[in-house]
């Protein structure tokens, strides 16, 4: 009868404590969480500042095009609603020279798929001015892993068929931002 009355106590007092028959040993339950952040970018594959020289422009016909592949870049986006890449250009699509503003140069740009990655919609495109600029949406899970483009700029010559500059000497500059930004 000591033994039944001991056992009842113990009863009471877990019952009591509100302990459950897991916290006896019958088992144990794991809540387990973790959480993935969202990666959406483009990355150069050296640096994210890339310099592109095309040399001396005057070395070429107003006819030709001085070409210039500087650098593949990397896009990842594991956005739900996939990205926005947007291309700009500070000088609206031309090189302008640094000492004599209004004085430009043409020039183009083209994005293409080295690797022979799958084929996306709108991804790549020849050359073409960005004067207005230019904008695509992606959907999501095209991008979920690593994808490369090749990008490659073309600059006109400046030099006429007698053999002069179109455009006076200098250094002509412009800066293109190639931005990603998940939906």
């Amino acid at each position: 009868m000591k033994g039944f009355k001991l056992a009842a106590a113990v009863s009471a007092v877990a019952i009591g404590l509100g302990v459950s028959s897991a916290a006896n040993g019958n088992q144990v339950i794991f809540n387990l969480e973790g959480t993935v952040t969202e990666v959406c970018g483009v990355f150069g594959t050296g640096t994210n500042t890339v310099n592109v020289g095309f040399g001396d422009l005057g070395g070429a016909l107003t006819t030709d095009w001085i070409t210039a592949a500087p650098d593949d870049v990397n896009y990842i986006c594991n956005g739900a609603n996939g990205f926005s890449r947007d291309i700009s250009s500070q000088n609206n699509g031309v090189l302008e020279n640094t000492t004599t503003p209004g004085d430009t140069v043409d020039y183009e740009m083209s994005h293409s798929d080295p690797a022979g990655g799958p084929a996306i919609a709108d991804f790549d495109f020849g050359f073409t001015g960005l004067s207005g600029g230019l904008s695509d949406a992606f959907s999501a899970g095209d991008f979920s892993a690593l994808v490369t483009g090749q990008v490659t700029f073309r600059a006109r010559g400046v030099t006429d068929v007698n053999g002069f500059a179109t455009v006076d000497p200098g250094t002509y500059e412009d800066v293109v931002t190639l931005a990603v930004t998940a939906n």
